[in-house]
């Protein structure tokens, strides 16, 4: 009896905590500069698109007014540095400029819609970036602290690059310099930050025009930014209802009373931008035609903008013009499209001008608030009209000027269904026009496909579960009866397949190979949507055509254009006056003629040269890599490194195995970019490497003299200890290069293992994101419950285990005269690193051979490590239906603080020549000294991912421009941690 009563005072006990526990206490938090940091958690993986968020709204009204927000009213809601980083930054006279925000952490502000009907509202943000590298801001939106949709955690703002001509012509054409052959010089590039007023709209360019959030009325909501990548200045953020903008007639309908202009034509030479989005936008030459403008037959030219790296939606140029007389325009242009065959590819144009009547402008009564503004106008009422230079869309059809595919130059009038566009210009204002890279007519068709391929991705992991990745074609699974959505999905998207294939064959005009991958992948999976007993059998097929889908999805969404000029032309200009497509063939052969008999006479090896008539020095350099990157390097050397050191080089693109025949035969070069660290070492003990620790400036380069790699400090050569923070190299990519104390390359890549994992499957299992080994085994068999592996290669696991464990693959003696002549595989840390590796395979079953990334991206294996660049590259645009739903982190250890990974290291070398001269050996080693900068390095980089695409980042080893490539902030700090963590072999 007692025992019973106990009982149920004991329940009445837990059943009143729990009642109280259900309550919960206001927390209100400081706001301004006092603010501190609120327990707020963020919900970032939704998988609600914008299509089906809007459709949830679509009978909601628009916002009564514009609200603005309070920026100097905030929370702090994550980032423990974040409170310390985030201040107000004022001008000298006290105006308020904006909110300085890092590239981490999340901040949080309050909108006040308690006196308010509920409405859809656009978000515009006001802000000027702060960091000149490379990567444009990107930030992740929540409202009352939940991603709203997918897309919402995308949102990207460009910054201000402009190009330093050395002159201009009289229609503000660039005059580029010129090297002693009358090659053009491409112009520096430089950051130049400025104002920009960003509206929240879809990075991927699905969906056009901004975003349209939805906040009920009567009451208070909150809206965080989180930084991702890059830091700013936000100046303002307003909430605003979001109008439709005008259709062409209607513009055309404003401008009836205007008339055609008597003016002249303004050409506008495309490789001659004012301002472009990012350094991926860069002028170039093109050979292809004698009707390019400018072009030569005997030197190389800049003449086109566009053939590299300005594909991708949101990437922009911005050219200035003005015109000779007022009235009504036409715009030309003379461009090839010969990239995506059988499709076209699309450019919004945007216009702004100093008389307020194009780009964004606003109206303001306050002063101080005009004074803000680079562009005001002030009205004869005493209120301005003020600008920070946003250009907008003139009219809908701008959004979106198709271009056709074709092998040849096309010139035509910019236009929709043979109309061409006539545009009002007055004579004496300042324009601007913006092309800018969007989707255009294909951008609902592509959204369609992207969210049918996460469907797929998800219907495949859903059978997987059950069948495993190699399933019983014969065995009954009664897919329809476990698992009827994921059949029915399957069927769904087929049907939605074959309709974006009927629309596209439509909209193209044909039904080429690349439409034809619609239906085939449609046909699969009508079969298994229509029949249970062909799913098990097609599964790998299917994983395979989840592949394919991406890829032509990541091909659809690539819109390059190679643009020659613009010509803003009076309307009725006749067709012979506007530039031509093509030249005539009497030309056209002249030009081939002299191109051909002119290169048996070229001075490759003088390119970049522009002073003197002469280099000071020639040296021979080869690198054995592909050909874009040759062409990378090429342009480098030639617009960086020659003109600036008078220092000829001559670059030669070899195969892999050129280097040791060439070597035995006394014919190698002067430096060798890229050789691998054993192969350096292999050269150096047969004496066919120079030793460059004691060079002029090796210090310098290094960022320290010598490393002692058992205690893992760096020392100068005065022998004080160097910061590890300081330095330019870590000492796992010097020890590979180093023996018996001397130094025989610079180190150019430095790869390792990093752990990738998906965000989505670890959080719907429950598992948290290991940190050590035994981290992993736990979660082993809740993944192998639901058929899924760990991706770990046996030789990486070894290796990883052997150092993690102290031990080494070559003991080192204190006597470095024999420092590495024993192998270390003997120790009896080596012993236990291989029983305990070996366990993984034969006790947990982890797989031996597998695809690692595709198995990655289906959710076969939601851990994976793997070569952090290889992967990674292959990830980001092979496997875009998981975009955001998967990170990478230092490996897992054997204790938390021991997460060390193992180096792979390439060099640049200088081969040993007696006959050399000591003016030629200091030419190279110049060259190698600026060939691993960090500024060369970014650069290199950087163009690499303009001229290849986002899978073409670059492994550099070099500390220092690691921070400006296009990392996230997550991504930089994870491998830095790892760079530090890195053993040297």
């Amino acid at each position: 009896m007692k025992k019973a009563k106990a009982t149920k005072f004991l329940a009445l006990f837990l059943g009143v905590l729990m009642l109280c526990g259900s309550f919960v206490i206001p927390v209100s938090a400081s706001s301004g500069q006092e603010s501190g940091v609120i327990d707020t958690k963020l919900v970032k993986n939704t998988s609600d698109s914008y299509t089906s968020y809007i459709e949830k709204y679509a009978d909601r009204a628009k916002g009564e007014k514009e609200i603005s927000i309070d920026i100097t009213d905030y929370y702090l809601v994550e980032g423990e540095d974040y409170s310390e980083e985030v201040k107000l930054s004022y001008a000298d006279d006290e105006t308020l400029l904006g909110l300085f925000t890092p590239d981490s952490g999340a901040i949080t502000w309050e909108v006040d819609m308690t006196d308010l009907a509920s409405g859809l509202y656009g978000i515009r943000i006001e802000y000027l970036p702060v960091s000149a590298n490379i990567a444009s801001i990107e930030r992740e939106l929540y409202i009352d602290n939940k991603a709203p949709f997918s897309q919402a955690r995308y949102l990207t703002m460009s910054k201000n690059w402009i190009y330093m001509y050395d002159k201009l012509d009289g229609n503000g054409n660039a005059i580029f310099r010129q090297d002693v052959a009358g090659n053009d010089i491409r112009s520096e590039i430089v950051n130049s930050p400025v104002w920009r007023t960003y509206e929240c709209t879809d990075a991927d360019g699905f969906f056009s025009g901004a975003f349209q959030f939805y906040f009920a009325g009567g009451e208070k909501h909150t809206i965080t930014l989180r930084g991702v990548r890059e830091s700013m200045l936000i100046h303002s953020i307003t909430l605003f209802p979001v109008e439709d903008v005008p259709s062409y007639s209607e513009y055309a309908q404003s401008n009836s009373d205007k008339s055609p202009a008597k003016g002249s034509i303004v050409f506008v030479e495309a490789e001659s931008p004012f301002s472009v989005s990012d350094t991926s936008v860069y002028p170039a030459n093109d050979r292809s035609s004698a009707a390019n403008s400018p072009t030569s037959a005997t030197s190389q030219r800049i003449n086109t903008i566009g053939t590299k790296g300005y594909s991708t939606v949101g990437q922009w140029a911005m050219y200035q013009f003005k015109v000779t007389a007022d009235g009504l325009y036409n715009i030309n242009m003379r461009y090839r499209q010969s990239a995506l065959a059988g499709m076209f590819v699309s450019r919004s144009l945007k216009l702004w001008s100093d008389d307020g009547k194009y780009g964004f402008w606003f109206e303001t009564d306050d002063a101080d608030v005009a004074a803000f503004y680079p562009h005001v106008i002030e009205r004869a009422d005493g209120t301005y009209l003020v600008s920070d230079g946003t250009p907008t869309i003139p009219f809908a059809e701008a959004d979106g000027i198709r271009y056709d595919y074709s092998d040849d130059w096309q010139s035509s009038l910019i236009g929709k269904n043979g109309t061409p566009f006539a545009f009002y210009f007055e004579e004496g204002v300042q324009y601007e026009m913006t092309w800018e890279v969007a989707l255009g007519d294909l951008a609902e068709i592509l959204g369609t496909v992207e969210r049918s391929l996460s469907v797929i991705n998800e219907s495949y992991l859903t059978i997987l579960k059950l069948t495993g990745p190699e399933p019983d074609k014969y065995r009954d699974y009664g897919f329809t009866r476990i698992m009827p959505a994921t059949v029915r999905a399957l069927w769904q998207q087929s049907q939605i397949l074959y309709n974006v294939s009927a629309e596209l064959s439509k909209l193209c005009g044909t039904k080429g190979s690349h439409v034809a991958t619609l239906d085939k992948v449609a046909q699969l999976l009508e079969l298994m949507g229509s029949d249970e007993s062909k799913i098990a059998a097609n599964l790998s097929t299917l994983k395979s055509y989840i592949g394919t889908l991406g890829t032509w999805l990541m091909s659809s969404k690539t819109q390059s254009l190679t643009v020659d000029s613009f010509s803003i032309a009076p309307v009725g200009t006749g067709e012979k006056q506007l530039p031509r497509a093509n030249a005539n063939i009497f030309s056209s052969i002249w030009f081939e003629v002299k191109s051909f008999f002119v290169s048996f006479f070229v001075d490759y090896n003088s390119m970049g040269i522009v002073e003197g008539g002469e280099a000071t020095e020639n040296i021979d350099v080869w690198l054995a890599y592909g050909r874009d990157q040759s062409l990378i390097w090429r342009n480098l050397v030639d617009n960086e490194f020659t003109p600036n050191s008078g220092i000829a080089v001559a670059l030669k693109l070899v195969a892999g195995g050129t280097l040791l025949p060439s070597v035995l035969a006394g014919q190698g070069p002067d430096v060798y970019i890229g050789l691998d660290a054993t192969n350096t070492l292999n050269y150096a003990i047969r004496n066919a490497v120079v030793d460059i620790q004691d060079m002029e400036g090796f210090e310098d380069v290094l960022g320290y003299k010598t490393y002692d790699m058992k205690t893992d400090t760096y020392y100068d050569s005065k022998g004080a200890v160097v910061d590890p923070a300081t330095i330019t190299f870590t000492g796992s990519s010097i020890v590979p290069l180093t023996l018996y104390g001397k130094t025989y390359g610079l180190p150019e890549t430095n790869s390792f293992s990093m752990m990738f994992y998906r965000t989505d499957i670890l959080e719907e299992l429950g598992i948290e994101v290991p940190e050590t080994w035994d981290d992993v085994l736990e979660a082993v068999p809740q993944l192998q419950a639901n058929n899924m592996q760990i991706g770990l290669a046996y030789a990486t696991a070894m290796n990883i285990f052997l150092y993690q464990y102290g031990g080494s693959l070559w003991l080192y003696e204190d006597d470095e005269e024999y420092a590495g002549a024993q192998i270390g595989l003997a120790t009896d840390e080596a012993l236990d690193s291989f029983v305990d590796c070996t366990r993984l395979y034969t006790d947990y079953s982890f797989p031996v051979a597998y695809d690692g990334p595709n198995r990655f991206r289906t959710g076969e294996m939601p851990l994976l490590i793997s070569d952090y660049i290889t992967t990674y590259n292959q990830l980001i645009v092979f496997a875009t239906e998981i975009k955001g739903l998967w990170a990478f982190t230092s490996v897992p250890g054997k204790v938390a603080d021991n997460r060390q990974s193992i180096a792979a290291v390439t060099s640049t070398i200088m081969l040993h020549d007696d006959e050399r001269t000591e003016s030629k050996t200091k030419a190279a080693w110049e060259f190698m000294k600026w060939q691993v900068g960090d500024d060369v390095q970014a650069s290199y980089g950087n163009e690499m991912v303009a001229l290849v695409g986002p899978a073409a980042k670059y492994a550099t080893a070099n500390l220092r421009a690691l921070q400006d490539l296009s990392w996230t902030h997550a991504e930089y700090k994870a491998l830095i941690d790892q760079f530090y963590n890195l053993a040297s072999i």
